[in-house]
């Protein structure tokens, strides 16, 4: 009805609809956060040849077991254009990426990163230590303007079968038009109840693999279909709301009794369905 509501958790239902899908339900102008302090954080990547992607995959899954919830690991298989910004160094090449951040230098992070060092020789070590936030995504090449990808996603259990299948599909002809393949290690926080309930609830799966290819080329939605035979759910095929790609919907991220809740919601706060968010319920 246009008024100016300030939403917190004496309002149930509706602050637990908007962490998560607030788009579907009012226009949001401001929100309030809580924020994780933190003395400093610790990061850093290396790159490693194509053909040692199965096995930099399947060592950083193995030792990511050892780490504490401090640390958190992903790997990217991915291509790098041979384009500006990226450095001269990596155009046009197909390489693995192993990022890792964390809170504070514990003596336990380099050690992991050391073992996965010894089991594959970094083709480019930019070594790890303490890092500026503001230098966080200049580590992973994270590209600074607009790119126009088609994407995908989800929720499972990687194995080391998996690992070789994800790597035989990056380096075959099907997997020509991917950009990337990237598997991160979840866990920790995210597995725990968030003392501020949401839609968005924990995260139990312990891995999350997101892949982007080129929009508009058929080769991407074929290599997406193997990526649906390669990537089995540990239940219900679903991804994380904030991933979201074109065409999919709330209840591709959460589970039919959430569903179910949001629409509740939705008819108590706005029955003439005045609002019309970017995502449909189902």
């Amino acid at each position: 009805d246009g008024r100016l509501r300030w939403v917190d958790d004496s309002d149930g239902d509706l602050i637990w609809a908007l962490r998560g899908a607030g788009g579907a339900l009012g226009v949001v102008t401001r929100v309030e956060i809580d924020l994780h302090p933190v003395a400093s954080i610790y990061g850093g990547q290396l790159l490693f040849p194509a053909d040692e992607a199965a096995r930099v995959l399947d060592v950083a899954l193995t030792e990511s077991f050892a780490a504490d919830d401090s640390l958190s690991i992903m790997v990217t298989l991915a291509y790098f254009p041979d384009a500006e910004p990226v450095a001269p160094i990596l155009r046009g090449q197909r390489l693995v990426s192993l990022d890792a951040f964390g809170f504070d230098h514990h003596a336990e992070h380099d050690r992991i990163i050391d073992r996965i060092r010894a089991a594959s020789a970094p083709l480019i070590d930019g070594g790890f230590g303490r890092l500026d936030i503001s230098q966080v995504h200049r580590v992973i090449n994270e590209p600074l303007t607009p790119t126009p990808v088609a994407d995908w996603s989800r929720l499972s259990a990687v194995d080391s079968d998996t690992a070789d299948s994800l790597a035989d599909l990056f380096l075959s002809e099907a997997g020509e038009s991917l950009t990337s393949i990237q598997t991160r290690l979840l866990g920790g926080a995210l597995a725990q109840p968030g003392a501020h309930p949401g839609i968005a609830a924990e995260i139990t799966e312990p891995h999350f693999v997101i892949a982007k290819g080129r929009a508009g080329d058929d080769r991407t939605a074929g290599a997406f279909r193997r990526l649906d035979d390669v990537v089995d759910p540990t239940g219900a095929a679903r991804t994380i709301g904030t991933f979201l790609a074109a065409g999919q919907t709330y209840a591709d991220a959460y589970g039919p009794e959430s569903i179910d809740r949001l629409s509740q919601v939705k008819s108590a706060v706005d029955p003439e369905g005045l609002i019309s968010g970017n995502r449909a319920m189902r």
